[in-house]
C-alpha cells in the first residue's frame, strides 16, 4: 500500500477512534441521564406513593368520623323516641289517673248514699223488728192459751 493509503487509513483508524469515544462519551451520557430519569421517576413514584397513603389515611378517617356521627345521630333518635314514648305513656297514666280521681269522687258520693241508705235500712229493720217481737209476744198471749196447738200457730205463723 501506498502513502496515500496508508494516510487514508491512518485518518480513518483515527476518525473511527474519535467516533467510539464520542459514541462512549454519548452512551455515559445517555446512561447518566438514564439514571436521572429512572431516580427522578423512582422519585415522583414514591412521593405519589406518599401523598396516596396520606389520602388514603384521611379518607379513613373521615368514613370514621361519619361513621361516628351516624351513631350519635342514630342515638338521639332513639333517645327521642323513647323521650316520645315516655311522654305518651305519661299522658296515658295521667288521664287514667284523672279518670279514676273522678270515678273516685263520684264513689265516694254513692258510696255515702248507700252508707245513709243502710243507716236507714238497719233503723227500719230494727223499728219492723220490734214490732215482730211486740207481735209475736202479744200472739203469746193471744194464744197462750190454747196450749197444744202453739207450736202449729206458731210455725204458720212465721
Amino acid at each position: 500500500m501506498t502513502d496515500s493509503h496508508q494516510e487514508l487509513a491512518a485518518d480513518y483508524y483515527r476518525r473511527v477512534e474519535r467516533l467510539e469515544q464520542a459514541r462512549a462519551e454519548n452512551r455515559k451520557l445517555q446512561e447518566l441521564e438514564l439514571r436521572g430519569l429512572l431516580k427522578a421517576n423512582m422519585d415522583a413514584k414514591n412521593e405519589f406513593d406518599s401523598r396516596l397513603k396520606k389520602l388514603q389515611d384521611y379518607k379513613m378517617s373521615l368514613e370514621l368520623s361519619i361513621q361516628m356521627e351516624e351513631v350519635k345521630l342514630s342515638r338521639m333518635i332513639r333517645h327521642i323516641m323513647k323521650r316520645f314514648e315516655v311522654e305518651q305513656e305519661e299522658n296515658r297514666l295521667n288521664n287514667l289517673l284523672k279518670k279514676l280521681q273522678n270515678q273516685s269522687k263520684t264513689t265516694h258520693g254513692v258510696g255515702a248514699d248507700l252508707a245513709s241508705k243502710v243507716d236507714n235500712s238497719t233503723i227500719q229493720y230494727n223499728a219492723v223488728a220490734e214490732k215482730e217481737k211486740l207481735l209475736e209476744k202479744t200472739f203469746r198471749m193471744d194464744l197462750g192459751e190454747v196450749g197444744y196447738f202453739y207450736d202449729t200457730f206458731a210455725k204458720l205463723y212465721k
